[in-house]
């Protein structure tokens, strides 16, 4: 019948021969007197602490884990917007138009790459912010002598600079060390973008 006898009289009985709703896997009868001896109420600590044990991995197991967030996407695409450098031992005081195409750095997750489509920049995004790397350039450029008479001469400079972004635009501003004939002139930079 499948009944099998334990010690001191107890029947445990297979739940599968009988249509009982519990949540053990046997029900165990005793006679009267042997009740206080029976370990039910372990069995049922057992069953249910493997039920919270299986409900808690469905859970843990269900839940999926948070993507990281690249902090560089919000800066990456096309900024438009005008730049204005400053020299003024040099009564240099320029501002013109210029677009910038900014992209994640393919090897530091942290750097971006950043082109105005004559020279290549980097920088190092933290937050909101991003830090260029030290820029050397060096190239001609025009200056005019005391009588106003354009001339171009040797030249390298040096650029230090930050960026911050608000929403869709981004506004930047640096230091600019311009080395002319073995001198040095410091100046200033700043830049407005707007993302197109």
């Amino acid at each position: 019948m499948g009944f099998t006898y334990l010690h001191r009289g107890c029947v445990v009985v297979p739940l599968w021969r009988i249509k009982l709703k519990t949540h053990a896997d046997v029900l165990i009868i005793a006679p009267s007197g042997l009740r206080g001896n029976l370990k039910i109420k372990q069995i049922m600590k057992k069953f249910n602490f493997l039920f919270g044990a299986m409900l808690l991995l469905a859970i843990v197991g269900s839940c999926k884990k948070d993507e990281a967030v690249d902090e560089r996407d919000k800066f990456v695409g096309t900024w438009k917007g005008t730049t204005t450098t400053s020299v003024p031992d040099l009564s240099i005081n320029d501002t013109k138009p210029i677009t910038l195409t900014i992209s994640k750095n393919k090897i530091n997750p942290k750097q971006l790459d950043i082109t105005d489509g004559e020279d290549s920049y980097t920088a190092i995004v933290n937050g909101n912010t991003y830090t260029y790397n030290d820029f050397t350039w060096t190239g001609t450029i025009e200056l005019e002598d005391e009588e106003g008479n354009p001339y171009t001469v040797t030249a390298s400079y040096k650029m230090t600079g930050t960026g911050s972004i608000n929403g869709s635009s981004i506004t930047e501003s640096g230091t600019i060390r311009l080395f002319v004939v073995g001198e040095e002139y410091p100046g200033a930079w700043s830049r407005t973008l707007v993302k197109q």
